[in-house]
Formats: structure tokens, C-alpha cells, sequence
């Protein structure tokens, strides 16, 4: 392992090597952390998080963000030009939640044209989370009128170290616009696949840094015809180095 210190401004790669112990394929990507958390702002993966028309078409039309790993809350937002709620859920099932009703974890805020709630949890189930806006009534025989609402969603997590890039990319960062590109490597079953992480230090000299580079698995699936990518940790890999 390294001892010295990492110069600042310069690159160290190293190598990660993954066995598949097991009887079908996986694919695997790295998932460099820092020890610290930030608060990110998760972009609208179906593009109609801004501007909604209420009430909503019917399908897949409300906005639905992409969740990372190591998140401890979610913060949800709602914006109409008439009263208006909304249901938040972990798209493939629970929990449901909503700022009309109190739940454990939740702290919610409604208030004529906006709505609002946070949640937290030891971690927060990764992966798709949708937000399911609409009117508040009582409406008139003609139903609930036209109007417009924005989302907006955010979430703290365990900091992304953009000091380090691999070979496979990160899917949770690239996914939410922090990083681009993303190849994992495919392990057939019983093989091993390689890795390269280069870390490219900044910061002033004398400085320490410290993190986790987790090796994820990417898994795929389909649920109510949508595609629902996700991953899950299988190794965790603690780094710390002293800036040159």
C-alpha cells in the first residue's frame, strides 16, 4: 500500500480485482465516498419535474428520481398554482408517504400552494423514488380545474470524492448528473474482472482525506413495463492519504 504522501495535482492509479463466486453473470462498478455528507439535488428522470399539468395525464407522467446508496433523507417539494399535495414513494413498493399525513421519520409542511416533507431513515432505500403530485379539492361538478405545479427533490448522502475516476464510472453519481460515464465491468459466472481507480488529489499540502470506494453490483430490472436500474454494495474498501 501507499505510505508517502499523494502529491497534489498529480494521478495514482491502482487495482481492484472482483471475483463471481456465484452461478449467474454480474456486472460491477466502483462507488468512491468520502467520509463526509452533502446534500445534492436530484434531477427529474422523466423530465417533468418543472411545469406539470394537473391533473396529471394518465401513465408514467409524474417526475421520479434516482435515490443513491448511503442517503439518510430525502427532501421532497411541491409548488402549484392552486393547493396542491402529493404522494412520495420508492417506485417498486414501500414506504408511501405524504405531506397531508404525518408517518414515522416524516416531517411534512402543507400550506395552501405548497407542500413539502423530509425523511429520514438509516438509510433510505436506494433506486427510484416517484412523486405523485395533485389538487387539493373540494371541486365543483366540472372536477378538479387546470393548473401547474414544479417538483423539487433533494437528498443527503454520503459525499461522492470527485478526486477519484475508475474505469467502470459511478452509477449513482453519473445518474444525477455528477459524473459522466458509466461501462461496469461484466463477470461472467466464476470468472474475474479488473478495475482501475485513479485518484488525482486536490487541496492544500498537509491536508488528510479520507473515504470508502465501494464495489457495487448493477442490477436491472422491469417493473410495470419501466426499466428500474440498481445496485447494491457488495465490498467497502477504506482509503485515507495525506496531501503532499
Amino acid at each position: 500500500g501507499h505510505h508517502a504522501p499523494l502529491m497534489a495535482g498529480k494521478t495514482y492509479k491502482f487495482h481492484i480485482s472482483v471475483n463471481s463466486m456465484g452461478i449467474a453473470p454480474e456486472s460491477f462498478f466502483v462507488d468512491p465516498r468520502l467520509s463526509t455528507t452533502q446534500t445534492i439535488s436530484l434531477p427529474d428522470q422523466n423530465g417533468s419535474a418543472t411545469n406539470m399539468s394537473l391533473p396529471l395525464p394518465p401513465g408514467l407522467t409524474f417526475p421520479y428520481f434516482f435515490v443513491p446508496t448511503h442517503t439518510s433523507e430525502i427532501k421532497a417539494g411541491l409548488t402549484g398554482s392552486v393547493p396542491v399535495t402529493f404522494d412520495l414513494e420508492y417506485f417498486p413498493g414501500d414506504p408511501d408517504v405524504s405531506p397531508a399525513i404525518g408517518a414515522p421519520g416524516v416531517s411534512e409542511s402543507q400550506s395552501g400552494d405548497t407542500a413539502s416533507l423530509n425523511l429520514s431513515e438509516p438509510e433510505v432505500s436506494p433506486g427510484f423514488w416517484l412523486l405523485n403530485p395533485d389538487e387539493i379539492g373540494p371541486y365543483s361538478t366540472g372536477g378538479a380545474p387546470a393548473a401547474t405545479a414544479s417538483a423539487t427533490f433533494g437528498a443527503v448522502t454520503q459525499a461522492f470524492d470527485p478526486t477519484i475516476t475508475s474505469s467502470t464510472g459511478d452509477f449513482w453519481s453519473a445518474a444525477n448528473g455528477l459524473s459522466k460515464g458509466f461501462n461496469p465491468v461484466y463477470v461472467p459466472a466464476g470468472d474475474a474482472g479488473n478495475m482501475t481507480v485513479t485518484i488525482k488529489p486536490t487541496g492544500k499540502p498537509g491536508s488528510h482525506v479520507s473515504g470508502t470506494i465501494y464495489v457495487d453490483d448493477y442490477a436491472l430490472a422491469s417493473t410495470f413495463g419501466v426499466a428500474l436500474p440498481n445496485g447494491d454494495d457488495v465490498a467497502a474498501i477504506p482509503y485515507k492519504y495525506k496531501i503532499g
